[in-house]
């Protein structure tokens, strides 16, 4: 499963940005982060709810020497008065807050894709029929 594979993995190009202040725009922290390089995905965690920011992002890079890169030069790095905390989310053993539940949703996109590609496909081959 995509779970397990998450679990097991060693990659390095997402990096995990902490102590952000609520009061940023997502458009400061994104820019802050391409100072680096090219973002090629980028997420504010906030309240499901309340939409309220919860202070911290994931912001993924093309590659591992570029996510090293944002480790190195954007810990430390002011935003509104606080320094970032930046570091490896895939790092092993380091606790990624909510990538179990959002690995879960993954997994349940691709079922539901899946299950959809396959009620095309009998619906196709009904109509060829």
């Amino acid at each position: 499963s995509i779970a397990a594979a998450a679990g097991n993995c060693r990659c390095s190009r997402v990096v995990y940005v902490g102590n952000i202040p609520f009061k940023a725009e997502e458009k400061e922290v994104r820019d802050a982060c391409e100072l680096i390089g090219p973002v090629l995905s980028f997420n504010l965690a906030a309240d499901a709810d309340t939409g309220k920011r919860k202070g911290y992002a994931f912001v993924e890079y093309a590659d591992d020497a570029t996510a090293q890169s944002a480790c190195r030069n954007l810990h430390g790095h002011r935003l509104l008065n606080r320094e970032l905390r930046v570091g490896l989310a895939e790092r092993a053993g380091a606790y990624v807050p909510g990538l179990d539940i959002a690995m879960e949703m993954v997994q349940r996109l691709l079922d539901m894709a899946a299950a959809d590609e396959a009620a095309g496909e009998a619906k196709r081959k009904k109509r060829a029929s």
